[in-house]
Formats: C-alpha cells, structure tokens, sequence
C-alpha cells in the first residue's frame, strides 16, 4: 500500500509580516529570460504573486495573476538535455538545499526523499519539519548553482 509510512506536510495559519517587502526572482536557465520568474509578496493577502518573463503570469481560465501562500525552492542536480525535445532530468531523491519563502519571510531548510514513492520533506536548520502557511505550496526546482535575488 502506497500510504503506508506516509508522512503528511503539516499546516499552521496565516502569520503575515505586516509591511514585509519581498522580491523574489531567478532564471531556470541562464539566457531563457522567457522562464525567467520573480514573486511578489503581498502582505495584505499573505501571498506571493507571480510573474514570468516580465508579466503577470494569469491562469488561462479566470485571468487571475498566480499566486501562492509558500514558494519553495528545491536545489538538485540537473543533467540534460535528456531528448530531442531538451528535457532535463533532476534528481529529486537524496537531499539537498532548499529555500522557503512564507509569511514574508525567508526560511533556509533542507529538502529530502528517501527514493521515488517517498514523501518529499523540509526541515529548518535544527531539523524540525517545516509547516507550511494553509494553501498552494509552489515548488520551483533548480540546479544547486542557479543565483536567486531576494530584495
């Protein structure tokens, strides 16, 4: 049975820094500006708004800008391209850093996934799972040396 040791994230409620001002932004690879992505924090709705390639980046079916409560950024090892069709491959079990932004505020944490079925974990620098902010969670993958600017 795939649940069996499964072990859920854990959620807390909204804590949001009240005038907490934060920039996010990175490139998936160096040169691709259409990829390119910045989140905009939003503390009168505790979220982060996103934009890609310089505009809002809006759900084809409302309009509405993307917005999550938790960004979460995974550093692994790429490799690639793996095809014709330059897909890459990531390696997303094992460990490795990992940077989560919530509430206003920077967490830096580690990620790890014990193989391909297992849950994918966070823990903060003591190693306590992290507790991600009620809503979407947002997890963008990156190669362990792709700069993020955080302003």
């Amino acid at each position: 049975d795939w649940s069996t040791g499964f072990v859920k994230w854990t959620f807390a409620d909204d804590a949001a820094t009240s005038g907490a001002s934060q920039k996010i932004s990175y490139e998936f690879w160096e040169g691709f500006k259409q990829f390119a992505v910045q989140w905009d924090y939003d503390s009168t709705s505790n979220t982060y708004l996103r934009t890609m390639a310089g505009e809002k980046h809006v759900d084809l079916n409302d309009g509405k800008q993307l917005a999550t409560k938790n960004v979460v950024i995974l550093y692994t090892k790429e490799e690639g391209p793996v095809d014709v069709h330059k897909h890459m491959w990531y390696q997303t079990a094992g460990s490795g850093k990992a940077v989560i932004f919530q509430n206003g505020k920077r967490v830096d944490a580690t990620w790890s996934k014990k193989d391909r079925t297992s849950r994918l974990t966070f823990t903060d620098a003591k190693g306590k799972a992290i507790s991600f902010v009620r809503g979407q969670v947002w997890i963008s993958v990156l190669q362990t040396n792709t700069p993020v600017t955080v302003e």
